[in-house]
């Protein structure tokens, strides 16, 4: 839950994680995979307008490398708003002196906002 003033701008931290075999042993190590973005929303009577930016730079050696997304959603305050998706893919391979071992998975899952006044 992130509390915000109207038309003032607040940052959503969404991802996932997971735990990965490290070492001998047998054991764990815990990895998160997260995206961000700012949103902002606009209230006029019952109806919310939310104003959504994401931004990903990445460098590759003296190059960078820039991805943005814009966009708005409208509708009323109260209702879950559908703001678009995370999907992944993770593979998992592995061998010992008799056996060898592979493992896959994709998953996928939508993200949501709702925009409540406090009183």
């Amino acid at each position: 839950s992130i509390q915000a003033l109207e038309g003032r701008d607040a940052y959503v931290l969404v991802g996932q994680s997971t735990l990965l075999p490290s070492g001998h042993y047998g054991g764990v190590t815990q990895i998160s995979a997260q995206q961000g973005f700012w949103v902002n929303a606009r209230v006029q009577g019952q109806q919310v307008t939310v104003s959504l930016n994401a931004r990903n730079d990445s460098l590759d050696g003296r190059q960078l490398n820039t991805a943005s997304v814009d966009t708005r959603v409208q509708g009323n305050l109260g209702q879950w708003l559908a703001i678009g998706s995370l999907s992944g893919f993770e593979e998992h391979s592995g061998s010992a002196i008799a056996s060898r071992a592979r493992h896959s998975r994709s998953s996928a899952s939508a993200v949501y906002i709702k925009v409540q006044l406090l009183e």
